[in-house]
């Protein structure tokens, strides 16, 4: 998968930019900091997923003073191709259209343009909260498609219902609010365990992965290993309904895969804990390197990888262990200057939010 062409009007910095990629190969975005270099890639990503890879909302990607910001690209995907056009308005109303269609679900990027983001804030995923390492199953289920898709998306949305009911109780458990806790109680059991055992499948897959990744990107060894813990024993429907009383008091579900851990190992030890910075730094990059190749052998489809700022954090030899590691897709990088030693297909050099070819 190939993004051909870009257009991005009045994004963070980007007041009116046209951009035409390269199909392959390493295109890398050069300047001083502050000049645009991330958002710039950000417009890509957001074409792909509706969304920014950095910011939790979309009103903080409108540029100084705009009521709106638009985002359009060109997508060639085998014999397939793309056009996408979003647009995001100060009022919080958003459009994509995909081929002139608005699409059904914003959920269905994630399968239908896969993408993975090495960023130095990935050190989160060692060291950050578990929702990050949750969310990165997640989205990896979601990437690869079939039931799983379906599984996390709808599993969101009933967790989402259910904790909008216990809000709406006020702490109180009348007949009513009963009767309609069972429902979800039920759809969050079905969904919750099986997402439970797709997350527990998927991360006895990416073990084997990931310790490849990083022996492939690290000059040094470690003894690494993942292990998913569920925050409930037993059923998931009994845990529910013996955790009733405190979900009432707490106003939210305390059970479930929502609640779960994917815990890092070096040794016996946890990583967040035991693993120095730059074994950190390290296993982060081989969390999105064994991310980027699983989905390459399992979908057949090679995602679009962006690198930002990354080399910045990697000496030159892991930087190239990298580079000669990752699948054969069309790959953006950000930095203040080229490595000499990196192969590239297009320079583009960004400054005051203008584009030069190089």
């Amino acid at each position: 998968m190939e993004v051909k062409a870009l257009e991005l009007v009045n994004f963070r910095n980007w007041l009116s930019v046209n951009i035409d990629f390269v199909p392959e190969g390493v295109t890398f975005v050069v300047g001083n900091n502050g000049q645009g270099k991330t958002n710039l890639v950000e417009g890509v990503f957001f074409a792909l997923r509706a969304r920014s890879f950095r910011a939790p909302t979309r009103d903080v990607l409108l540029g100084d003073q705009s009521s709106f910001f638009r985002v359009k690209a060109t997508v060639q995907d085998g014999t397939r191709e793309f056009d996408i056009d979003t647009a995001f308005y100060r009022s919080s109303d958003f459009t994509y259209l995909l081929n002139s269609k608005s699409l059904r679900s914003i959920h269905n990027l994630t399968n239908l343009f896969p993408v993975v983001v090495f960023q130095p804030e990935d050190l989160t995923l060692i060291k950050g909260a578990p929702s990050l390492r949750r969310d990165l199953l997640d989205d990896l289920i979601s990437v690869l498609g079939g039931k799983g898709s379906f599984v996390v998306a709808n599993y969101s949305r009933a967790l989402s219902q259910r904790n909008a009911l216990l809000r709406q109780s006020q702490g109180r458990l009348s007949p009513s609010i009963s009767d309609t806790l069972a429902v979800w109680n039920e759809r969050i059991a079905v969904l919750g365990e099986e997402l439970a055992l797709l997350r527990e499948s998927l991360v006895v897959e990416m073990s084997h992965w990931i310790v490849d990744a990083y022996s492939k990107v690290a000059t040094e060894s470690l003894d690494l290993s993942l292990s998913y813990k569920r925050s409930w024993e037993g059923e998931l429907r009994e845990a529910l309904e013996m955790s009733i009383e405190q979900d009432l008091r707490r106003l939210t579900t305390l059970v479930g895969p929502h609640r779960d851990e994917l815990e890092i190992f070096s040794g016996a030890q946890l990583a967040r804990h035991q693993a120095s910075q730059g074994e950190v730094r390290a296993i982060a990059v081989s969390i999105r390197l064994a991310t980027a190749l699983l989905i390459s052998q399992e979908t057949g489809r090679t995602p679009l990888v962006i690198l930002d700022d990354i080399l910045s954090e990697l000496d030159s030899d892991r930087s190239a262990r990298l580079f000669m590691s990752l699948p054969k897709s069309q790959v953006f990088v950000t930095g203040t200057f080229v490595p000499d030693s990196l192969e590239v297909s297009q320079v583009l050099k960004v400054e005051d939010g203008k584009i030069n070819y190089v």
